[in-house]
């Protein structure tokens, strides 16, 4: 005996009530989704609150499809959660990109780092001798090549990857195969 609107323009995909049965405010009659505006909700650690911030680029990977898309954050909540240490970060990506289902799994990915002309190696590359972290370079001495030592600084790993913020130069050529058994100013053949 009433008209139910739906307040979303959208797809009705469920319908809980039967006809003739009683319905009341405040429970739902029938679900209606829109996927014309999606949006991704991630929670983050409290460590990432400083470098974590609205309008940062986001990638947004969809392992069900093996597809990644871009987007930017659009809502970074500014309160940390207290039973869970973490807050919400919001993204949103255009529709029609991929076909969509609610409640799909996603990995936003975030860059909360980065530096200009960063020198990256494999983290396995490193070798550590006391106190100190090394590398061995290839160097030119007198028409042959030999294994030089490289005390190096690092700086962040992720993935496998690390900085290497001090000790090594734009150009030096890694030693990265049987590195394990050099010494220093020893003949390398290639």
């Amino acid at each position: 005996m009433t008209r139910i609107k739906s307040p979303i323009n959208g797809t009705v995909e469920e319908v809980p009530v039967k006809v003739g049965q009683l319905a009341s405010p405040g429970v739902p009659a029938f679900r209606v989704v829109n996927l014309s505006r999606v949006k991704i909700t991630a929670e983050l650690a409290e460590a990432y609150a400083p470098k974590v911030r609205t309008g940062d680029k986001v990638l947004i990977f969809f392992p069900d499809f093996n597809k990644e898309n871009t987007g930017k954050s659009q809502f970074c909540e500014q309160i940390i959660s207290p039973v869970n240490r973490t807050f919400i970060v919001e993204a949103r990506l255009n529709s029609g990109e991929i076909t969509f289902k609610a409640n799909m799994l996603a990995v936003l990915k975030i860059n909360d780092y980065s530096a200009k002309n960063a020198i990256i190696i494999p983290f396995n590359l490193v070798q550590k001798s006391f106190d100190k972290q090394f590398v061995y370079v290839v160097k030119d001495v007198n028409g042959g090549k030999t294994a030089e030592k490289k005390i190096i600084t690092l700086g962040l790993n992720y993935n496998g990857q690390t900085e290497v913020t001090a000790g090594l130069s734009a150009g030096d050529n890694l030693i990265t195969f049987g590195y394990q058994d050099l010494n220093e100013g020893q003949l390398i053949k290639f």
